[in-house]
């Protein structure tokens, strides 16, 4: 469980466009192009004194910060995703584009660590094994369980505590 919760996007934004956020880290998204309130994006991003974007593309969002860190593309890296009928599969990197851009998940490992909180993660199967310890809905959903079609989390057939994500219980020993 998270000690302090943090704000969502809106009520960062505008805590960013009231001067009261010293710094934004943007990650993988155009809050320019993408966002409900691109004023708002807008104002939030000319009012914070320090902005870092970590992505895919010189997007109008990336052109407003301070400091521009390239990401790799889901092509450039191995890793996994859930998509909309809740099946987590795994992907694999085709290529290599440059041996100096990196996935998202080891710019925040690192930055993690220069800010003393170090993440102990060295790759991606890894973090699949981590999120499949301690988050319920993905249990089931470790590297070895995923193969070629993947694993859907299902819903429970009532809902968990609050103080717990909702899914379904599993052996979370890796197969």
């Amino acid at each position: 469980p998270v000690e302090r919760k943090g704000k969502h996007t809106q009520r960062l934004l505008e805590a960013c466009a009231r001067g009261e956020v010293p710094a934004l880290w943007v990650m993988g998204v155009d809050l320019l192009n993408a966002f409900h309130d691109p004023e708002l994006a807008d104002r939030a991003l000319a009012a914070c004194p320090f902005v870092v974007y970590a992505g895919y593309f010189l997007d109008a969002t990336a052109s407003r910060a301070h400091v521009v860190l390239p990401l790799q593309t889901s092509v450039e890296r191995d890793g996994t995703f859930t998509n909309c009928e809740r099946r987590v599969q795994r992907f694999f990197r085709a290529f290599e584009v440059s041996p100096e851009v990196r996935a998202g998940w080891f710019v925040c490992a690192e930055l993690a660590g220069r800010l003393g909180v170090p993440m102990p993660y060295f790759s991606a199967r890894e973090i699949q094994l981590d999120i499949a310890r301690n988050v319920s809905i993905y249990a089931g959903c470790t590297p070895s369980a995923l193969g070629d079609q993947g694993v859907r989390w299902s819903f429970p057939a009532e809902p968990e505590p609050e103080s717990e994500p909702a899914g379904q219980p599993a052996d979370r020993a890796e197969a």
